[in-house]
């Protein structure tokens, strides 16, 4: 690095010092370097450091799994240059049912004979939505109450009879009342307003709110011809306009079927031909009877909310399902009927019209750019580790082996989402790609979980790819969390104060950022326990169409939730799960432990002073777990060495449930000292501000120092952060300290007395003298020594603790790595 040939380290004694130039004198300073040892202070856990490992390699694959865009005409077949069929195309037959006498009714579906249909075809089901909405409008009486919503229905199943009369019912009313005139070769159209609860999002919040779809529905209805040679002509020109005409006549994407009568050919019909063929053929079986045909289309607009303030991508989704019910009657000379036969027989698609691939260069290079950046960010992580351990007196002659276990060891010291979340360059360029594309994943997404006829066809490798690509939320919930905890410190912590370190972090724990994206995953799940398609609003159109008809239709189109508000909609709905369960937990523990604990945030004071001078504070707003070794035994260890499973179910008891020991007599309990690590107990604060000489640097201890080098390892290998130490240059102070260590032989172990000023004293020529400290029993003698070292200079260009001595300064890039991650 920059500064290796500027400087020189050398030790007195059991000190290490480095040699350098001060920037505002010509003298040279001797610097010293604290004593710290990373691998016996830092606790190593081979299970965090497995976790870590497998959130680095999803990360660092991210595109590799996922890809840098999506790609639709690769997972759908285009029909136009900018459209797709996501859904479909499907035809089916419903039923097929004949009146043997009066009362008796046979059926057969697809050739195979049924005695009762489905429950889920008549009320559930989008295609049912028509006859239902008919039902309520013309006061239909053939239609049970149950389909209508009004109650449960009793059986899963409808006898054959009733839906004979159903549809029997809603095709002569229909006939009767809106085709009986002149217009009868005009349309019939209503719009409807139903429910749309499907999806495990949609029951949740169903209490609350009823998402509901604006459907368009056209009536076509049309008497078949008795003569063979004669066609019915579904598309015919002779319809005054296209809005007369059924919608898929035409529609601009082409709809073709497979040919109704030669399943194994692979020709294709166009649907109004799917539909005439089939008319023909009921009309070659059932020649005796008059055979009339009421053709009912459905569309769905669907497009995204108003545009917002980012860009994001447009896109229309346009869902058409149709119906055909085929009614043959046997007519009397004196012109009464009787229906003896139904058939009714089922289509439905979806296209997608997107300029997703408009934006697919932009989304491309937001992406890559954030994937280099975090394959740079591992890279110069693993770069820091090593330089800096390699450095240190006690592996410096080491072999290379040793050198690189220690720097492997460090290196999943630092959690995986530290290095993922930390910065804001990488995590918002990951999060805008996302809100751009994010309504066409989301489409994609629901897209898979759809249901013919209640059954979804699940396919294993393509819905991990799916949730893979769903789970790109993350960086969204992670920016969004990120923002809450800066406004929760400026508003709430520290309002009108300036932060400093001594003042500690409020963080968000990565576990609950993780869970969160992880639960929104399964909010595309369907479950037939879930739908309600009920009808709640009818209203009746104009039967003359003016020539502009998207003046007409342009209320008919339904406001997606697809992109960001379904991202906040689930976030949110996933927060408040975690939140309610976490409560519970947590107050059921509060109750029979009186431990408190705290699941989503935690506040550490584990900060160096170089954190919001040297590197952003906000680095530490995404919780890093420090375990700092302690004398005290942990649950772990304890499992370990017990050699009984009684014994081990002890420790688990002990661990989670005992309540706290009571305190001895004379000594104040501290609450932040004697919060617990357990299995069931999360620290709601790390590091005590008033029992450990985190900032006090005259009485740090190895393990302080140890946290301080290990935090400027993971954070200043940034490299951003990286960029601005060694290729601009920031200021860093030289600060004098005088470290308080203890000679007597009841407190020699570590430096944590405290002196006052009377009892200490200093020579004429600046050299430490020996001074007798009182005590009642026994005499404690204090070296005072004094010391400079690296302390960081704030914006306003004071120290990061103002009541130090300043005695120079130096530039970081000419400070060594191995030195500088000491600066804090």
């Amino acid at each position: 690095m920059v500064g290796e040939d500027r400087s020189r380290s050398g030790r007195a004694g059991d000190r290490e010092f480095l040699t350098l130039r001060d920037a505002e004198t010509p003298l040279t300073r001797n610097v010293l370097l604290p004593d710290s040892d990373i691998d016996a202070h830092i606790e190593f856990s081979y299970l965090r450091s497995l976790a870590y490992l497998i959130g680095i390699l999803l990360v660092l694959t991210d595109i590799p799994r996922t890809g840098l865009s999506i790609d639709l005409k690769r997972l759908y077949a285009a029909t136009a240059p900018s459209t797709v069929m996501y859904y479909g195309p499907y035809e089916y037959p419903v039923a097929h049912l004949v009146r043997d006498g009066d009362t008796v009714v046979n059926g057969s579906c697809d050739g195979s004979p049924i005695d009762a249909l489905e429950v889920w075809s008549y009320k559930f089901d989008t295609l049912s939505i028509p006859p239902r909405a008919m039902a309520k409008h013309l006061g239909l009486a053939s239609f049970p109450r149950c389909l209508l919503y009004e109650h449960r229905c009793a059986t899963s199943t409808l006898p054959l009879d009733t839906v004979f009369h159903m549809l029997d019912e809603l095709v002569t009313t229909l006939r009767a009342t809106r085709f009986g005139d002149d217009a009868s070769t005009r349309p019939f159209r209503v719009l409807t307003h139903s429910n749309w609860i499907d999806r495990l999002h949609h029951r949740i919040v169903s209490l609350v709110s009823r998402y509901q779809d604006h459907r368009m529905h056209t009536f076509h209805y049309f008497t078949v011809p008795r003569r063979r040679t004669a066609a019915m002509q579904i598309c015919a020109a002779r319809r005054s306009g296209t809005h007369e005409r059924p919608p898929i006549c035409s529609h601009p994407n082409a709809w073709r079927c497979a040919d109704p009568f030669d399943a194994d050919s692979a020709r294709t019909v166009q649907i109004w031909d799917h539909v005439q063929r089939r008319v023909d053929d009921l009309r070659d079986r059932y020649p005796a009877l008059r055979l009339d045909l009421l053709l009912t289309t459905t569309q769905i607009w669907a497009t995204r909310s108003k545009p917002m303030t980012l860009p994001n991508a447009y896109f229309l989704s346009d869902n058409v399902e149709m119906t055909t019910v085929i009614r043959g009657q046997r007519c009397a000379p004196s012109g009464a009927c009787e229906t003896v036969m139904i058939d009714e027989y089922r289509y439905e698609r979806a296209t997608l019209e997107t300029n997703v691939d408009d934006w697919r260069l932009v989304t491309s290079a937001l992406r890559a750019a954030s994937q280099v950046y975090i394959w740079l960010r591992v890279v110069l992580l693993c770069w820091g580790c090593y330089r800096a351990r390699s450095a240190e007196s006690r592996l410096r002659r080491r072999p290379l082996r040793v050198k690189l276990l220690a720097a492997v060891k460090t290196f999943f010291r630092v959690p995986s989402h530290v290095v993922i979340y930390t910065n804001w360059l990488a995590v918002s360029g990951y999060a805008l790609a996302h809100f751009i594309d994010s309504s066409v994943v989301h489409l994609v997404s629901d897209a898979f979980w759809s249901t013919l006829n209640g059954f979804v066809a699940f396919n294993l490798t393509e819905y991990i790819t799916f949730a893979s690509v769903q789970m790109r939320n993350v960086w969204l919930v992670a920016v969004f969390w990120k923002a809450v905890i800066v406004l929760h410190s400026a508003v709430w912590l520290h309002p009108g104060t300036q932060w400093r370190p001594q003042l500690g972090v409020f963080s968000v724990r990565s576990i609950f950022l993780s869970t969160v994206s992880f639960l929104t995953v399964f909010s595309f799940y369907p479950s037939r326990q879930f739908r309600d398609t009920n009808v709640v609003l009818i209203e009746e159109l104009p039967r003359v169409t003016p020539r502009d008809a998207s003046q007409v239709f342009r209320h008919a189109q339904t406001t997606s939730e697809f992109g960001f508000r379904l991202d906040m909609k689930t976030t949110l709905i996933a927060t408040a799960l975690l939140a309610t369960q976490a409560l519970i937990v947590q107050g059921a523990l509060r109750l029979l432990t009186r431990r408190q604990s705290r699941f989503a945030t935690c506040r550490s004071f584990y900060v160096p002073l170089s954190a919001g001078v040297l590197w952003p504070a906000s680095m530490l707003h995404v919780f890093w777990f420090l375990p700092i070794a302690r004398s005290k035994t942990s649950l772990l260890s304890s499992l370990r060495r017990s050699n009984s499973i009684r014994h081990s179910w002890r420790h688990v008891v002990a661990s989670t449930v005992a309540p706290p020991s009571p305190p001895k007599p004379g000594h104040p309990v501290c609450r932040v000292c004697s919060q617990p690590v357990s299995l069931l107990h999360w620290r709601r604060t790390q590091g005590c501000w008033r029992h450990e000489p985190i900032f006090d640097l005259d009485c740090r201890t190895r393990e302080v120092w140890s946290m301080v080098r290990l935090v400027n390892i993971g954070l200043m290998s940034d490299p951003i952060v990286l960029a601005q130490l060694y290729l601009v240059g920031r200021p860093i102070g030289l600060s004098v300290i005088t470290p308080r260590q203890m000679t007597s032989r009841v407190a020699a172990a570590k430096p944590l007395a405290t002196l006052s000023e009377s009892q200490s004293q200093r020579s004429e020529d600046g050299r430490d003298e020996v001074v007798p400290a009182r005590s009642s029993s026994s005499v404690t003698m204090t070296r005072r020594e004094t010391f400079i070292i690296l302390l960081p200079i704030g914006r306003d260009g004071s120290l990061a603790i103002a009541s130090r001595q300043r005695v120079g300064s130096v530039c970081s890039a000419t400070v060594p790595w191995h030195a500088l991650v000491n600066c804090g």
